[in-house]
């Protein structure tokens, strides 16, 4: 399979829900796991993943392939779909070939004596499985469940933004949600004007995303020339709203305030996706990496958190609003907590 058709195959059903209107990585996130191994996804694996879950009513966060749920004792119940992810490597040229980290997505970059292999394969979710009872599921995922009744979320959200590395300076007041690149500063309103503190965090986490793009940061230098409507702007938008759910998903928020003007926003999105293809995974990638950098994990906590076993497929392939100019984000708006689109802007 090309790289090309990989990219087709894995954002396809992304792509059908944007053109029927809804925004399916709006919804209430879970962190998307290995049920085998305990680990998490990462990139644009999760967000495949929370979009199939959405899609089909699963209420699982956990997926295996189907030898994996074989070996748990359980069974893919008879006509279930599997859902695509892939898993990228990076691998030398020539030479040693010892088993590199994997990375969660292309980049378009490569060593000089390396090159990215892509394997697409398939999982199912814990509800289209038979046969595992609560008794039989891996010890890990019982004391995960554990772990989730004694949570605060909204602790876990405040220490998030607190420990975040070279934070930018952050200014509440007023009515306007945004990053201004040029002075290197996220613009918030007051907590209290938000309808929820779901709300606030999920705004907050998204000009977080954004400040990420300084130079002294993960310097994304495009977030000081792209205009509205841009390519490169459309991605950095994916980019904020992927990784604000990533971050509520970390914190255990939940948020199921929904887009005003959805259809325009998928719209303007759609456009963009039809163009290229591959933007959808590239912005995933990305936001995993804007979610390390924000929860200031290091390389190394990364893959202590994250990496997983290498899935073997086991299951055949099938067949085949108008946003708000940036320096005018939230003019005119005298309520915030009315709206959820003020905070997709940045300002240049």
């Amino acid at each position: 399979m090309t790289t090309q058709e990989t990219y087709e195959k894995l954002t396809a059903g992304i792509i059908r829900q944007l053109e029927e209107g809804k925004v399916p990585w709006k919804k209430p996130w879970q962190e998307m796991c290995n049920l085998n191994s305990g680990r998490g996804y990462r990139g644009m694996n999760k967000i495949i993943l929370a979009c199939a879950a959405e899609a089909n009513g699963f209420t699982s966060p956990y997926w295996t392939t189907f030898k994996g749920a074989q070996e748990l004792g359980g069974q893919v119940r008879k006509g279930e779909h599997a859902t695509f992810i892939s898993f990228w490597k990076e691998l030398p040229k020539k030479g040693n070939r010892d088993e590199t980290p994997e990375i969660d997505a292309p980049t378009g970059k490569k060593g000089k004596d390396t090159f990215l292999m892509c394997q697409t394969f398939c999982v199912f979710n814990l509800s289209q499985i038979d046969g595992i009872t609560p008794e039989m599921m891996p010890k890990h995922v019982k004391e995960a469940e554990a772990a989730k009744q004694n949570r605060d979320p909204v602790a876990e959200a405040e220490a998030i933004i607190e420990n975040m590395p070279q934070k930018p300076v952050i200014k509440y007041g007023g009515i306007a949600a945004c990053y201004i690149p040029k002075i290197d500063e996220v613009h918030l309103p007051a907590p209290e004007n938000f309808s929820s503190r779901e709300e606030f965090y999920a705004t907050a986490f998204h000009e977080l995303a954004h400040s990420t793009g300084h130079e002294t940061r993960l310097n994304r230098p495009e977030i000081q020339t792209s205009h509205f409507g841009s390519a490169p702007y459309s991605k950095e938008e994916l980019l904020a709203e992927f990784s604000a759910n990533f971050l509520m998903a970390e914190a255990g928020i939940s948020h199921e305030k929904q887009l005003e003007n959805s259809a325009s926003y998928c719209a303007g999105w759609l456009s963009a996706l039809k163009n290229d293809r591959a933007m959808l995974m590239s912005a995933g990638a990305a936001a995993g990496r804007v979610t390390d950098y924000i929860c200031n994990r290091g390389p190394e906590k990364v893959l202590e958190k994250t990496k997983t076993q290498e899935l073997v497929p086991t299951v055949s392939l099938p067949d085949k609003k108008v946003e708000p100019e940036p320096s005018l984000v939230l003019a005119g708006r005298s309520q915030v907590a009315k709206t959820t689109d003020n905070q997709m802007g940045f300002s240049l």
